[in-house]
């Protein structure tokens, strides 16, 4: 397995990283299909009440904790992703917290590395606590707008910008947590990249962040 390629975040989460997205009931996993290991969230694994020490790390060991309904669902969608039928896994199922309780959790995830061959490698995503007031408010939102619900709503900063020729030259849409960290406004999106960042370390053409946008897509 090539860490390398994985995401930073997914390997080592920052501490800033996982009080933002789990503040907000989001929490991250990914699977990795040569080790068949499995990796959730310090918060998921407290939610599950699981030891973070004893985890083994197997996919079937978070069965336990899904509803016995649930489980055939969750190992076809997983199925279909590994055989290429689908590059997107995406279900709702019930999660037993360490209560003994229910939760319904909205799982969205896709495939992050491929081997040589084309075969997946990491399937990484995001787990969404939708019980109660939560589960309400996303039941009335359509499927295809879940994800822009979450980044209208996260407290995660997310810049969308449009490549042209290798570099980044335009801001198409930032969240408002991206618009309170660099102090903008709605008006100033659909903008050309002011030429003074074209030779900075990270944001300019060069720079560290679209390198890895234009080699991976996101960064």
């Amino acid at each position: 397995m090539n860490q390398g390629n994985i995401p930073k975040e997914l390997l080592s989460p920052s501490p800033e990283f996982l009080t933002a997205s789990e503040n907000f009931g989001l929490f991250w996993w990914h699977w990795e299909q040569d080790s068949k290991k499995l990796s959730l969230s310090p918060g998921l694994l407290e939610i599950l009440g699981l030891d973070p020490a004893t985890f083994d790390h197997k996919l079937e060991s978070i069965y336990k904790n899904i509803h016995p309904d649930d489980v055939i669902a969750n190992r076809e969608r997983i199925k279909k992703t590994f055989y290429g039928e689908s590059e997107l896994y995406e279900l709702e199922y019930r999660i037993r917290d360490k209560k003994g309780g229910w939760k319904w959790f909205y799982n969205r995830g896709l495939v992050l590395l491929h081997d040589s061959k084309g075969r997946p490698k990491v399937l990484g995503g995001i787990s969404i606590d939708i019980s109660g007031q939560f589960k309400h408010l996303m039941a009335i939102v359509e499927e295809k707008e879940k994800l822009e619900f979450i980044f209208k709503n996260t407290n995660e900063a997310i810049i969308v910008f449009e490549m042209k020729d290798g570099m980044a030259k335009t801001v198409l849409e930032a969240n408002k947590a991206a618009m309170n960290l660099f102090g903008r406004r709605e008006n100033d999106l659909n903008k050309q990249i002011p030429d003074r960042f074209l030779n900075d370390d990270v944001l300019g053409a060069k720079g560290k962040l679209f390198s890895q946008i234009a080699e991976k897509g996101y960064a």
